[in-house]
């Protein structure tokens, strides 16, 4: 009775191959074969979900065209396989639909063909602006090619995005990227050095700039902290000079001066009244002393002529900046004097005290200080009774 079950079962196997279609067997080419004499785009649909082995969906599906099918075997929940949907993609052509796949939720990996198959430029733009996943934004300006419009992109706001590779992606790494691979045009490097978040950005940018006007015209145009300590050395000295002049801010000031090596310059900056920091980096620079000697007299000589209250910290510039770094201890002595006999400003005058050898003139001071504590009680007294 047993074996007569085996036998009814056994016998049933058999009928049921003989019935199955030949895409179903087992033999992978006899099924290749019966998908090769398939046409219907429907059956051929119905093999791609349904073959049992993977080779064989995969060549129904290479025969199927019609785009609402392909697009439904990508879309659809029901086709599990990766191979047959990466080869739904690779056949699908329509640009509506592929569209729809690179806006879709679908797995980035489909939706990364999708988007190197699209035509449209402003689908392209759209996709490089908001994607989340930082490759897919690469594919896309990998796409756009124009400069401009890639110029444009590059100055978007930094956020983070999901990167295919596992690590932490970012908008600044697509830009970085962006503007090393298809930006060369300088006056597109310029706006992005001008207008970049990014300090990075920014530096790219920046590197990839020769054109000298340019870098003049960025120095001039720009209060980014960043972009000047990585641009100032690029520039000449007489260049500098022009941008030294038209900045206002103390501290953009100051680095600039930082690279001027110029004497001649060194000393028209000197002589222009500049802040304490600035006097101090280029009195510091100025290597001649000669030079430098003749600068402290002539800035000398100048506030000498000027009455009391004109004078301002001019005196106090020289005696605490200027004077230390000279050389030349008998000229410093002397001026050290000079000011000692000419100072209503008590503070340079203890000042110079330091650079005065001579005993005798070390006395004088106490009678110049007396003097001046004079004057300034004479002229507390008359406003007093003014008031």
């Amino acid at each position: 009775m047993k074996n007569y079950k085996t036998n009814k079962s056994r016998k049933k196997g058999i009928i049921m191959e003989l019935f199955k279609p030949a895409w179903k067997s087992a033999d992978e080419k006899r099924a290749i074969k019966a998908v090769a004499r398939v046409s219907d785009q429907k059956e051929l649909a119905k093999i791609a979900i349904e073959a049992p082995i993977e080779n064989v969906c995969v060549e129904a599906v290479k025969k199927i065209d019609n785009q609402s099918i392909l697009f439904d075997m990508i879309t659809s929940d029901l086709i599990v396989n990766w191979k047959v949907r990466v080869t739904a993609i690779n056949q699908l052509i329509d640009q509506k639909l592929l569209e729809q796949i690179a806006f879709s939720k679908l797995e980035a990996k489909i939706r990364e063909v999708a988007i190197k198959k699209l035509t449209n430029k402003d689908v392209l733009i759209e996709i490089a602006k908001n994607d989340n996943f930082e490759e897919l934004r690469k594919e896309a300006i990998k796409k756009i090619e124009d400069e401009a419009i890639i110029g444009n992109l590059v100055l978007i706001p930094d956020k983070r995005l999901i990167s295919l590779k596992g690590y932490s992606g970012s908008v600044s790494a697509v830009s970085k990227w962006a503007i090393d691979k298809y930006i060369n045009n300088q006056k597109i490097l310029e706006k992005i050095v001008l207008d970049a978040d990014n300090k990075e950005v920014k530096k790219i940018a920046l590197q990839k700039i020769s054109d000298e006007t340019i870098l003049r015209n960025i120095a001039f145009n720009t209060m980014d902290e960043y972009i000047l300590d990585n641009l100032l050395h690029l520039i000449d000295d007489s260049k500098l000079y022009d941008i030294y002049k038209m900045k206002k801010n103390a501290d953009d000031k100051e680095k600039i001066v930082k690279h001027i090596k110029n004497p001649e310059i060194l000393r028209k900056i000197i002589l222009d009244k500049p802040y304490n920091n600035v006097l101090y980096i280029a009195a510091v620079t100025l290597q001649d002393q000669e030079l430098l000697e003749k600068i402290i007299i002539e800035k000398s000589n100048d506030v000498f002529k000027k009455q009391r209250n004109d004078r301002g910290y001019e005196e106090r510039d020289i005696v605490n900046i200027l004077l230390p770094e000279l050389k030349n201890i008998e000229l410093q002595n002397k001026l050290a004097i000079d000011f000692a006999m000419n100072t209503f400003d008590v503070t340079v005058l203890k000042k110079v005290a330091n650079y005065i050898t001579d005993v005798k003139k070390r006395k004088e001071l106490l009678r110049r200080e007396s003097e001046i504590c004079n004057y300034y009680d004479e002229i507390n007294r008359f406003n007093y009774d003014a008031y």
